[in-house]
């Protein structure tokens, strides 16, 4: 079964065709002599994420290019041309001549309206060349114009016009610091919008990322496309296939979203080396379990030193998050006889739900690339909770001094709108909360 995937805005058409480059490459034939599972993988990777053209034409990547910009658009479809092993379908990016000034209402309203009915057909167009549609994947930053407004306005068109395919949502979440002054209003709006017609939200905070980067990768200076590669490489563990399972994500929402409201998920995974280590370093199932057991457990996210000082002094310890569902894909030798350890206890679970049913394993022998073996988490819990509540906080002290409220009213959005939003997003906090 295929997927179609989105890149939405700057942030999510420079994530997007990182991805494809990693994906390419993890399918690469594998060294030593040719297996027949092997060749079957590389097979139903090639065709959930690409299109072969007939004769001996490059793969086509299963996508669509969707930004008010034509730059960023330009040079992801250049890059896929260079590398010679894939390239993006002809038809494929809608874009236009500027952008939408970070602000969600224009993308959501204005002008970027005018791209939508381009971008559904771009969209009908690689539908029509999946022989089985599993669903789409978009991926967007939430703190933009673009990106979140026009991104959450042609998710809705697409839950009208596809009811019955999947829909996740990859949401890059913005630096506490700030990146843009309007980014928690941004975040708010496009959040609680597509909580209604998405099936799940991935939220990937760009604290966290940085820090795999600069503390584990050693990166001197971190660039957004150090984060890119990270985020690229952990999606790849968690979506390419595995084994017995043909339609990996309607099998994860199945497994990660038990309840219609509670649907924000969160990825960890390991190992996380610097190239000059990984050939130094032996995989050990044992000890990457454990590392990615203490990495979940940290209910808060990534706050500055200072706070967690002050954290560790006044309240003691954070307690672990509460978990709703987990899905683990355990990828390297002897991955499906791998003993789970502390992961399988489950730590803190939701009191209405299973023990059976809070831990889903997928597993495939065959090793990610740069590694001997690697396991990636994904997690319905309450840990992602807290960039969220830190977003609604700040956007509601903002809007009670009417700050910048006139940017969107301007473009349609109303103040109802934003109360609406408030309104949903307390009522998400409060039933994770309640876990």
């Amino acid at each position: 079964m295929s997927v179609v995937a989105l890149q939405l805005g700057q942030c999510g058409n420079q994530l997007g065709s990182t991805w494809f480059e990693a994906l390419i490459h993890d399918v690469r034939p594998a060294p030593g002599p040719p297996r027949t599972d092997d060749a079957c993988y590389r097979e139903a990777a090639l065709e959930r994420y690409f299109h072969s053209p007939a004769g001996s034409g490059l793969p086509e990547a299963r996508a669509v290019l969707v930004d008010m910009e034509r730059k960023v658009v330009a040079r992801s479809v250049a890059m896929a041309a260079r590398s010679g092993e894939w390239r993006y379908a002809d038809g494929a990016a809608v874009c236009r001549t500027s952008g939408s000034a970070n602000n969600w209402a224009y993308g959501f309203a204005g002008p970027g309206e005018h791209c939508l009915s381009e971008a559904m057909e771009s969209v009908r167009a690689q539908v029509e060349r999946c022989d089985r549609l599993s669903g789409f994947l978009a991926m967007m930053s939430v703190a933009g114009g673009t990106g979140s407004g026009l991104g959450t306005r042609l998710c809705i068109r697409l839950r009208d016009a596809y009811p019955k395919a999947g829909l996740l949502n990859h949401l890059t979440w913005p630096y506490s610091t700030g990146e843009v002054i309007v980014q928690n209003y941004n975040a708010v709006l496009t959040l609680a919008h597509l909580h209604g017609c998405s099936d799940a939200l991935l939220v990937q905070q760009n604290d966290r990322t940085h820090r795999v980067c600069a503390q584990l990768l050693r990166r001197p200076a971190v660039s957004f496309s150090h984060l890119n590669a990270v985020v690229a490489a952990q999606l790849a563990g968690a979506l390419l296939p595995a084994r017995v399972r043909r339609d990996p994500p309607g099998e994860l929402l199945q497994a990660l979203v038990p309840h219609p409201e509670l649907k924000l998920l969160s990825l960890h995974a390991v190992p996380q080396l610097p190239e000059s280590s990984r050939d130094f370093t032996r995989y050990d199932w044992k000890g990457l379990l454990q590392e990615l057991h203490r990495e979940t457990q940290s209910k808060v996210s990534n706050p500055p030193a200072l706070t967690r000082r002050v954290l560790c002094c006044v309240a003691g310890p954070a307690p672990p998050p509460t978990s709703l569902a987990r899905l683990l894909v355990l990828r390297g030798p002897d991955a499906h006889a791998t003993p789970l350890g502390e992961l399988a206890a489950g730590g803190s679970l939701c009191r209405w739900v299973p023990p059976e049913a809070a831990l889903a394993v997928w597993s495939e022998r065959r090793a990610p690339t740069g590694y001997g073996k690697s396991a990636t988490l994904l997690a319905n819990d309450t840990a992602v909770i807290s960039p969220v509540e830190h977003a609604v906080s700040k956007a509601w002290r903002m809007f009670v001094s009417r700050a910048y409220v006139h940017q969107y009213t301007h473009h349609g959005v109303s103040e109802e709108d934003f109360l609406d939003s408030f309104t949903l997003l307390e009522q998400v906090i409060a039933s994770y909360r309640q876990l």
